[in-house]
């Protein structure tokens, strides 16, 4: 035994060949079994230290910068993670409720239902709940507080297929590309931009009038936030850009003043080849052919015809002479089309008289966008969203033609199945990526674009069918009637010999 230095507490040592020895047996013994329930103790602990660091439960863990939002699953938004985020308001309509922010690490939109008191370039605290109804995983039930100013982030310049890959979601981007329509739709505007790839919308919140000029055709660059359009299984469908401010819309070059001004084109030279044609606006003239109001029309020059997109109002009829200005582009039909189109009416009207042809000349593709006029024999009859649709059969062809909804104003004939008919329409091919014609239909102006040249005869299949079936069942009957008769007559015959 000694006294410990500076404790007054005695130590007393073992013998070493005492006690020791059986101190050491003793623990020698227990270290598996102490070392297995430490394993046992340990472990679970690691993992779930591993998995708090790493994982990251966004029902434990407030998330605290946008990526880590946009990253959680569907199965992890249901839980309703808190969000605690400092970002810069990067887009914000109040009429229409769409706020988007962004900080160094992502861009997102916030859900709200109310209008709070924000400006493009505020810093913000932002809190809530992550949710994730529609297309992207958002910002849900947000409260907000305003920690002063801040610069915008960096719009990078993005193509059209980096903006359909969904990675810009929500970031601010630029884009440059040729104005191909201008509409005001209340207080908004919308420009339709062709960018080097594809089409995109973009939307400038609070535009007072007049509608800025000279921007269709204009070559311009925009900054913005990338937004998206999405169908009913929350699928890309379409890129529309949310512009803050008319002050982001650089115009690079200017469109022309006078969008009927320059030379006018033959229909049948339109997307041919031209050394050094530079994309833009072109002007075509023709007769009005076929009219869809608020949609388009078809116009002929000569034997070649074209359709035009247009959302203009202004009131033609058939025969009416017009200028066209639009933009030309492809279609699945074998005839360019003009899009985005405006036109005019040049004061002067015509008979425009339609081209006989028959079924196999129209697969031929020749007649692509022109009036003519066909026949065929009657197959079918449906009625699909307000549009009669016929089925003609000529030449061991099958072919559609179509009444639509505002041309049966003035009733059309009833028609029997298996009659020959003559209709008069707009004939439109479509074809295959080569260029062959795949098919035809004829869309008709009117019911009486449908001539009767003959009723199917009496003596039909189906009339046939039911005589044949009359006269069986007449004879079955005939059959039965001598049968019970015969027996009545035996039965009879047995009593008068009784």
């Amino acid at each position: 035994m000694e006294k410990i230095r500076g404790t007054g507490v005695k130590a007393v040592h073992a013998d070493r060949a005492g006690v020791m020895p059986q101190a050491r047996a003793l623990t020698n013994s227990r270290r598996p079994w102490v070392a297995l329930l430490g394993l046992l103790f340990i472990c679970p602990l690691s993992l779930a230290w591993s998995e708090g660091t790493s994982g990251r439960d966004p029902k434990l863990l407030p998330l605290t910068n946008i990526e880590q939002i946009r990253e959680i699953t569907r199965q992890q938004a249901a839980l309703k993670p808190e969000v605690y985020l400092h970002a810069v308001v990067t887009y914000y309509d109040p009429a229409n409720t769409v706020l988007f922010i962004q900080d160094a690490t992502a861009g997102i939109w916030v859900d709200i239902d109310t209008k709070p008191d924000l400006k493009v370039g505020d810093w913000v605290e932002v809190r809530g709940v992550v949710s994730w109804t529609s297309f992207a995983p958002n910002v849900g039930s947000p409260r907000f507080r305003v920690l002063g100013r801040a610069p915008l982030p960096t719009a990078a310049t993005a193509s059209f297929s980096q903006l359909i890959a969904t990675n810009n979601n929500s970031r601010r981007v630029q884009v440059e590309g040729v104005v191909l329509d201008v509409t005001k739709q209340e207080e908004q505007l919308r420009l339709t931009l062709e960018v080097d790839g594809g089409t995109v919308s973009a939307w400038i919140p609070h535009v007072p009038d007049p509608v800025p000029a000279n921007l269709v055709d204009a070559r311009v660059r925009v900054q913005g936030v990338c937004g998206a359009t999405f169908n009913k299984k929350n699928q890309l469908i379409g890129v529309q850009l949310n512009v803050p401010s008319l002050a982001d819309i650089r115009v690079i070059e200017e469109g022309p003043g006078d969008p009927f001004a320059g030379s006018v084109h033959r229909i049948s030279s339109l997307l041919r080849f031209v050394p050094k044609q530079e994309p833009g606006r072109v002007r075509v003239r023709g007769l009005v052919t076929l009219l869809e109001a608020g949609q388009g029309l078809f116009i002929q020059d000569g034997n070649d015809g074209i359709y035009v997109e247009s959302k203009q109002r202004t009131s033609l009829e058939v025969g009416d002479y017009v200028e066209v200005a639009g933009f030309p582009s492809v279609s699945q039909w074998l005839s360019p089309i003009l899009q985005h189109a405006i036109f005019r009416s040049l004061g002067s009207r015509a008979q425009v008289s339609p081209r006989p042809i028959t079924a196999l000349q129209a697969l031929q593709g020749g007649h692509d966008s022109e009036l003519v006029s066909i026949n065929g024999r009657l197959l079918h009859e449906a009625d699909f969203h307000g549009e009669r649709i016929f089925t003609l059969e000529a030449d061991s062809a099958s072919f559609e033609v179509d009444l639509r909804p505002q041309d049966r104003s003035q009733g059309s004939p009833p028609l029997e199945i298996g009659s020959l008919l003559e209709v008069t329409g707009v004939c439109a091919v479509q074809g295959n990526d080569q260029g062959d014609p795949l098919g035809f239909r004829i869309t008709l102006r009117s019911p009486h674009d449908i001539t009767v040249l003959s009723t199917p005869p009496w003596w039909n299949p189906k009339r046939v069918s039911s005589v044949l079936g009359l006269a069986v069942l007449a004879g079955l009957l005939s059959l039965v009637w001598v049968y019970v008769l015969r027996r009545r007559v035996l039965r009879q015959t047995g009593i008068i010999r009784l």
